[in-house]
This record gives structure tokens, C-alpha cells and sequence, in this order.
């Protein structure tokens, strides 16, 4: 597909020797070296499993992958593996920590980009994208905008100024990739008119398997279970947690939930305990910390029901549908899911059958519904089925990937244009 690239724009006519053409003998030198692609991320990549699969499948291709990182939180991942290399960038401390951190960023992705050379750079989200193009601007190539989440609301202070920053990056993008199509036409609803890339946050595509990990952790802690209730990723508030607790006397007593994934803030476990505590579950509520990303599938290929029940109606939750990352996993593994009612989530459990929508503010409701699904197998199994066909035939990575990674050349071909930027 085109990705619309920018245009050559022809300098003045008083000031034509600024202008090169696109493809010089120096830039064919620069592009006959080893391909090397610069990944700009303002975060822990360990905890974004998009940007790992990008950077091994990218790898895979014969690519060089390069990753300068926000080091927020503890490494996890401590090998990409071949062609793949992290370089982490420590948060600073005292006064004014976040514009300082920020500039530090830049900084490392400005070398970085000197030092690799790379032939594309790719940013993601806000900073990142930030970063990407300053390193790309360096390094006279273009760069592409991946977006996890929309921004809405009135931005204030630092965050007004990125999101104005943000626009103007935006516009000068070779191209723009987004995880979901609700996240695509809240954009466009937006005012943003330019060339975006559905890209939905999938695996790679997993043989059909069922495991007894969960189970086995769970009897190591002296919890047996029947049927297995699980979520897993960020355990916080608004993620659904809390009701689903609150749900949790209309399952089976044989049920258990499950979470993993890091607690934000660790207050919030303290809650945890407490609603378990008043709701008479606290021995069916198990908490089971962080895994690395490969021993994730594997308890999640053993768990009977996947939640994603964010509880709020902000954009970056009612428009997420495909962009989840735990929907996706829960159909690479064939674990039905139960999600909240809202518009993409209900149309995506339509498409694919692969699970219910409820209001996750209803933990009548809620509970109802789930407390059917733990009795009823033959309705599991039925969901579990659709669950594994959607991701063997759309929600996998080389699917989900293709239109970006045969875009690939197209984008890295031409040489930012100096005129653009004059």
C-alpha cells in the first residue's frame, strides 16, 4: 500500500544549492551498509510486548534493530536476542527530574542515531515520537510515528507543550501506525488527516495448546481450582480488578482469579486485599507477581477466562478494541474473554465470537455472566475455538505486521527531504 510519502519540496530559487537530490552517490554509500533501524521508546520496552515482537520479527527480516529506552522500571527481558540491542536511559533525579530525563533521552537517541546510522527511525508515542524525530532530523532520514494511545482532555504545563510538539512531528512523519481502527477514527474525528496503519498489538502466531502452569503455581501456594479466572498486565485501579472481586460470590467457590503484572501504585494491593477481605474471597484471590514475556503464554494457555474490563470511558479505553494487547494474547492462547461493554470491545467480540461484553460497573451483572461461563464447558469450549481461529487468521503479528514491514522500503528508500525542514 502507499504510505503517501512526503513530497521533494524545491528550495527558492535564490537558495537552490541546499537542495540535493533525493538519492546522491553518499546516500548510496549510507544505505549499501547494514540495515539498521533506530526504535525511540519513553519507557521500560520489557513491558510493551509490541515493541519486542516488532524488534525481533524486524530482526528476523535481516534488520539490525537498535532501542533507546526509558529505563522507568526493572528490566525483565535481559536478551532481544540476535541484531536486537536495548540501550537503557536512567531516569534522573532533584529538581525539575522530568524535563532533565527528558533531555537526557533525546540526547542518547541523537547519539545513537550519529553512531548507528540508521536508515529509519521509528518513535513511540508522544516522547518517543519526540525523540525519533530529533534523532532522524541528526541523521538525515525519515521516521514513523507508532502510537500505543490517543491523547484527550486539555493538556497543561510540560504536557500541553508535548502535545502541541506532538502535532507539528505528526505532520512531518513519513508515516503513522495505530493499533486499533476505533483508535484510527477517533484521529480522524479529531482532525488528523493523515495516512495511518492498523497495526493491532498481536503475537506471532502460537501453536494451539493447553497447560497446567496456572494451576501448578497455584498448588504450590496451596490453592486448589477448578476453573482459573485470570488478567494479566498493569493491576490498577479502573482496570476492572476490584469489580470483578466484587463479582466473585456468584462464581463457583471452585474458582480462582489470578493476576499478574505490576501493581500500580502498590498501595493498590492493599485494596486488593481489603475488597477480597469483604467480599469472603481472600483465599480465591491470588496475586502471582511479574513473569518475563515468554513463561507468560504459558500460564495464560492454562487460565478458563481472560478480563479486560477497563471501568472508565476515557478514549484510550473505549477505543482500544484490536489495540489490547491481553485480548490478543487471550486468542493466541484460546482463552475466552470477558470484556466491558463498550462499542469496539462489543464489536470486536461480535466479529470474532471469541467472548461477552459486559458493563464492568455491574458486578451483578458481572457475575452472572462469568459464573455461567465457569459452569457451562461446552459453551467455553465454543468460545475458546472462535478465540484460536481469530488469531490464526487476522490477530497475529506476520499478519498484523505485513502492511508496515512492506512499507519498510518505501519509507527508508529517500532521504529526508533538506528542503522540508528549511
Amino acid at each position: 500500500m502507499s504510505i503517501g510519502a512526503p513530497r521533494d519540496v524545491a528550495a527558492p530559487a535564490g537558495n537552490r544549492s541546499r537542495t540535493r537530490s533525493p538519492l546522491t552517490r553518499r546516500d548510496a554509500g549510507r544505505y549499501a551498509r547494514p540495515r539498521m533501524l533506530l526504535f525511540c521508546q519513553y519507557a521500560n520496552p520489557d513491558m510493551y510486548p509490541t515493541t519486542v515482537r516488532l524488534a525481533r520479527l524486524c530482526a528476523d527480516r535481516g534488520e539490525r534493530v537498535h532501542i533507546v529506552a526509558l529505563a522507568d522500571s526493572p528490566a525483565v527481558i535481559h536478551d532481544y536476542g540476535p541484531d536486537v540491542s536495548v540501550e537503557r536511559v536512567a531516569p534522573v533525579t532533584g529538581r525539575a527530574a522530568g524535563a532533565r530525563t527528558f533531555t537526557r533521552f533525546i540526547g542518547r537517541s541523537v547519539v545513537a542515531a550519529r553512531a548507528r546510522r540508521p536508515r529509519l527511525v521509528i518513535g513511540f508515542d508522544a516522547r518517543g515520537l519526540l525523540a525519533a524525530a530529533t534523532a532522524a532530523k541528526v541523521a538525515g532520514v525519515r521516521f514513523v510515528y507508532h502510537l500505543y494511545d490517543v491523547r484527550e482532555g486539555r493538556a497543561v504545563g510540560i504536557e500541553r507543550a508535548v502535545a502541541r510538539v506532538e502535532r507539528i512531528c505528526i505532520d512531518a512523519a513519513a508515516a503513522m501506525v495505530v493499533p486499533s481502527r476505533a483508535k484510527a477514527e477517533h484521529l480522524a474525528r479529531t482532525g488528523l488527516q493523515r495516512p495511518m496503519i492498523v497495526v493491532a498489538n498481536s503475537p506471532p502466531l502460537e501453536a494451539r495448546r493447553r497447560t497446567t502452569r496456572l494451576r501448578d503455581l497455584l498448588a504450590a501456594k496451596g490453592v486448589k481450582a477448578k476453573t482459573v479466572v485470570y488478567h494479566h498486565g498493569s493491576t490498577a485501579a479502573g482496570k476492572g480488578i476490584l469489580e470483578a472481586i466484587d463479582s466473585m460470590p456468584s462464581w463457583p467457590e471452585d474458582s480462582v482469579l489470578a493476576l499478574i503484572g505490576i501493581v500500580r501504585p502498590a498501595r493498590f494491593f492493599e485494596e486488593i486485599t481489603r475488597r477480597a477481605e469483604a467480599r469472603g474471597v481472600s483465599r480465591r484471590v491470588v496475586y502471582l507477581g511479574v513473569v518475563p514475556l515468554p513463561e507468560l503464554f504459558d500460564l495464560t494457555c492454562s487460565a478458563d477466562l481472560g478480563l479486560y474490563l477497563p471501568t472508565t470511558q476515557d478514549a484510550i479505553h473505549t477505543t482500544s478494541g484490536e489495540a489490547a494487547v491481553k485480548l490478543n494474547d487471550y486468542f493466541a492462547c484460546g482463552v475466552p474473554a470477558i470484556v466491558s461493554d463498550f462499542p469496539s470491545l462489543r464489536q470486536l467480540m461480535r466479529e470474532t465470537g471469541a467472548g461477552v461484553a459486559v458493563d464492568p460497573n455491574d458486578s451483578t451483572a458481572l457475575g452472572a455472566e462469568i459464573g455461567r461461563l465457569l459452569r457451562d464447558d461446552i459453551a467455553r469450549a465454543r468460545l475458546s475455538d472462535a478465540a484460536y481461529a481469530a488469531h490464526v487468521t487476522t490477530y497475529n503479528l506476520a499478519r498484523q505486521v505485513a502492511p508496515l514491514l512492506d512499507a519498510l522500503p518505501e519509507l527508508a528508500a529517500l532521504r529526508r527531504a533538506v528542503a522540508q525542514s528549511s
